[in-house]
C-alpha cells in the first residue's frame, strides 16, 4: 500500500496511525478497512498530473482518493481533489 503514495503520503500515514513507519500504519488501516468491505473503483477523473479515484467500500458511500502523478506513476495522494473539467475545456 505504501509503494502505491506519494512519499509525503507515506510520512501522513506514520504520523496519522502514531506508527514509526508508513508499512506500520499500513497494517492498522487494512485491519480497520476489512469491516468496510472490499473496495472498487466506481470512476476516475484526471486532470493533468492529478486525479481523483472515486472508490465504494463494500456497501458503503462512495469515497473520493486523491491521486498524484510522482516520477512517472499514479500514487494515492491526501491533497485536494482534482477538479472535473467543465464541458469545452
Amino acid at each position: 500500500m505504501c509503494g502505491l503514495m506519494t512519499k509525503s503520503d507515506r510520512d501522513a500515514t506514520a504520523r496519522y496511525t502514531t506508527s514509526r513507519t508508513c508499512e506500520e500504519g499500513a497494517k492498522k488501516l487494512m485491519i480497520r478497512s476489512k469491516a468496510r468491505g472490499v473496495p472498487t473503483i466506481v470512476g476516475v477523473n484526471v486532470a493533468g498530473g492529478r486525479a481523483t479515484a472515486t472508490v465504494r467500500f463494500g456497501d458503503g458511500p462512495v469515497t473520493a482518493v486523491p491521486m498524484a502523478r510522482e516520477d512517472g506513476e499514479w500514487k494515492i495522494a491526501g491533497n485536494t481533489p482534482a477538479k472535473p473539467k467543465k464541458k469545452g475545456d
